[in-house]
């Protein structure tokens, strides 16, 4: 995306932590210092910050642009089997072909003998109906529009008499006057006694199974038998009955044909075509509001490493977090303030997944990118993925960027950036590309002869370029000398209210002592949204924030080379 100048400000703030800028985070102040900021796959940004308040706190998360065509949000049962345990970083390379690549992945449900605590869906495949009390249910559909909240799963067989049933479970145990059915993903046959009648059920037609939001026609072969523990096909379903529902299975005949509908449930409501399910506990936020879920479950009032998904009220933008714990550099946050972080990540909507030593952050290329508190990954029951089927064999450069999100130098310093090389489809192909010439004005310094290193011998902030054969790039580099530049202001001079602020209402910037100037205000990613140019004496100017998205912004004073920052949330 393109990076207009007058935003040049914003990146520098983002990269350096907006200075002495703050979250409130369960009323305690926290300090904030982005440490890396940086695309890592089609419309994905990957940030890492840390929060030094009360405690010391680490966290890494990804903001997913989900109307981006070229990136999908898939969900990895680990072993590809019901009960298999696996490794996130694993998952994503052990799945990743050469039609498509999964480029960065987090930990998911939480789980009991190796299966998921809550219901499971995996590219429009349901693994398991089981939905611990109280437990919540995150989950994506086919036109990539996410859902979350307390989630029911429910299936309705018809038979051809026009009888009706409604299934119990999906791969559990079948229980007393139940009707459960098992596919291959739990394993190689049934696992029940002889008490009730069992029978196979073959979708018609090649590739069909059961989905939600769809109905699905089932032949079966075979007649019903009452031995239990009954093989299950690799094409298809064993219907078991037991009890009241044991007649509904047993009157079914060779070639029947039975019609199976399926839906996922969201707090009472319909989810519709639900290709991705992943359970978790609790639902930290929502409707941009800190829910008291707390006591939901025994360790959110501790700190622990946490994992958690969200997004925001407009549902395109996805956030994946994991907050690290257990450790002097990152203690890990409570559940409420996890919920708190969600929200500044830009969240309405944020459910809590497994944590503690479960919490893992994988970006490709990097590996896992947060500290375990195990010392090495767990192995998991499942994970959420980002992905993407562009092309994998194409890795012709056609946009470069620098990794740093902007630089402050002191004066006399070297700097030697590393440029990140993406192809059309915003995949990152290259993590280091050589070939780069770097330029710049005197203002800012020198360029070595070979064109790698900038020597910051000027002052203020600048633009350093960087081209690759017809390519080019900028950066916003702010060298600290006689003329550097101010850090964010928390005196008087420059104030704005309300902060947070709630969408729709209008945000004041208090100038006072602030001469000519120029006022723009940035997305978190850098893009541009208002520009006021103001005149000595005024003492105060507004922003309609009504067409803004909720999340993060820079508000930047700029006057001569000297600017002053804020950060402001829109909630």
């Amino acid at each position: 995306m393109k990076r207009l100048i007058s935003c040049v400000f914003a990146l520098l703030y983002v990269m350096t932590g907006f200075a002495s800028g703050t979250w409130i985070l369960h009323g305690k102040e926290y300090r904030v210092d982005t440490l890396y900021h940086a695309y890592i796959g089609p419309g994905t940004t990957q940030t890492s910050i840390k929060l030094a308040g009360p405690v010391n706190l680490r966290v890494f998360y990804t903001t997913t642009d989900l109307k981006n065509e070229n990136v999908d949000v898939r969900a990895i049962k680990h072993k590809d089997t019901l009960t298999g345990l696996g490794t996130v970083s694993n998952a994503a390379e052990s799945h990743s072909t050469s039609n498509r690549s999964y480029f960065a992945g987090i930990n998911a449900d939480f789980f009991s003998s190796s299966m998921p605590c809550g219901i499971t869906v995996v590219d429009g495949e349901v693994y398991c109906s089981d939905q611990a009390s109280g437990w919540s249910l995150f989950g994506i559909d086919a036109n990539k529009i996410p859902y979350s909240g307390g989630g029911d799963f429910y299936v309705k067989l018809t038979a051809p008499d026009y009888s009706t049933a409604e299934l119990s479970a999906m791969n559990l145990e079948r229980e007393t006057n139940g009707l459960v059915l098992y596919s291959s993903r739990k394993g190689a046959n049934t696992g029940t006694d002889s008490n009730g009648s069992e029978v196979v059920l073959v979708p018609d037609g090649e590739g069909n199974f059961l989905t939600p939001g769809a109905t699905v026609r089932m032949r079966v072969q075979g007649n019903p038998s009452h031995a239990g523990s009954m093989p299950i096909p690799d094409n298809g379903y064993i219907l078991s009955g037991s009890g009241t529902k044991e007649s509904f299975v047993s009157n079914l005949s060779e070639g029947d044909v039975v019609e199976v509908r399926c839906a996922i449930r969201f707090n009472g409501f319909t989810g519709g075509k639900i290709q991705q399910a992943l359970g978790g506990c609790p639902m930290l936020v929502s409707g941009g509001k800190v829910l008291d879920t707390e006591n939901a479950l025994d360790h959110l009032t501790s700190a622990q490493p946490r994992t958690a998904v969200g997004y925001n009220a407009e549902k395109n933008k996805l956030v994946m977090l994991v907050a690290d714990g257990r450790s002097s550099i990152s203690v890990g946050p409570i559940s409420k303030v996890l919920a708190d972080i969600m929200i500044y990540a830009g969240c309405s909507e944020a459910m809590n997944f497994d944590g503690g030593g479960s919490s893992t952050f994988y970006v490709k290329g990097e590996g896992v990118i947060n500290q375990p508190s195990d010392g090495s990954e767990r192995s998991v029951t499942d994970g959420l993925y980002l992905s993407t089927d562009a092309p994998q064999n194409d890795v012709t450069i056609t946009t470069i960027r620098f990794m740093d999100y902007a630089k402050t130098l002191n004066q006399g310093d070297a700097y030697t950036p590393v440029i990140y090389g993406y192809n059309q489809y915003e995949v990152l192909v290259d993590r280091n590309v050589e070939g780069v010439t770097l330029s710049c004005g005197s203002s800012l310094g020198t360029i070595t002869n070979d064109g790698t290193t900038l020597n910051a011998s000027g002052s203020g902030t600048h633009m350093l370029t960087a081209g690759y054969g017809n390519l080019t790039t900028t950066l916003s580099v702010t060298v600290i000398g006689e003329s550097g530049i101010s850090s964010v202001d928390n005196s008087q001079a420059l104030m704005i209210y309300p902060n947070p602020v709630e969408q729709g209402t209008a945000v004041s910037v208090d100038l006072q002592e602030v001469s000519d100037a120029l006022l723009s205000v940035c997305r978190s990613d850098g893009v541009l949204v208002s520009r006021i140019a103001v005149n000595a004496g005024e003492k105060s100017v507004s922003f309609d924030t009504s067409e803004w998205d909720r999340g993060m912004y820079i508000l930047n004073v700029i006057q001569d080379k000297n600017v002053k920052s804020l950060k402001l949330i829109v909630k």
